[in-house]
């Protein structure tokens, strides 16, 4: 895989420049991490972290199911418990999902530009109260010393669909 990678990456820098470059972890990878300054990202099969030494965030990721574990502030403050990720109302019924309850990980990539570090989160609905072709991206970026993160959530959906809470 990682030949590949190297030699799509080269196409790519002969083509134009590179706007990210990402890396999905097999099962059974050990952790990878890119930087950025002081930022970081690092992605293993089951747990992903973003920082810069202000703040931190983690995930653990198992089955499908993805859950915050660790949000950190300034001076070690501990802004949230253990939790899913995002919670989401589909449907005209009020369907209540999670990153732990309808929706499946499918694909978790780790990314860095000059400017930050990031996550990658691309999701798929399964609940079987909302119509399927439903997906949801969530883009993680941290800049150096900065004490904030930015999280770009998309929605893309094949039918029209009620969110009557985010």
């Amino acid at each position: 895989m990682r030949r590949v990678l190297i030699g799509v990456v080269g196409v790519a820098l002969i083509a134009g420049t590179v706007p990210a470059i990402a890396y999905a972890p097999s099962p059974d990878d050990a952790v990878h991490t890119y930087r950025v300054g002081s930022a970081y990202v690092s992605l293993a099969a089951r747990h992903a972290e973003i920082g810069d030494g202000r703040i931190s965030r983690s995930w653990s990721m198992d089955g499908g199911s993805v859950e915050t574990t660790s949000l950190t502030g300034p001076g070690g403050t501990e802004w949230a418990r253990p939790a899913p990720d995002f919670k989401l109302t589909v449907g005209i019924d009020g369907v209540t999902t999670s990153s732990t309850t309808g929706w499946t990980l499918a694909d978790v990539k780790a990314v860095h530009t000059k400017q930050a570090v990031g996550l990658d989160f691309s999701y798929t609905l399964v609940n079987q109260a909302v119509p399927g072709g439903v997906t949801l991206k969530r883009e993680v970026r941290l800049r150096p010393g900065r004490s904030d993160m930015s999280v770009t959530s998309t929605l893309r959906s094949l039918v029209l669909l009620r969110i009557p809470s985010y």
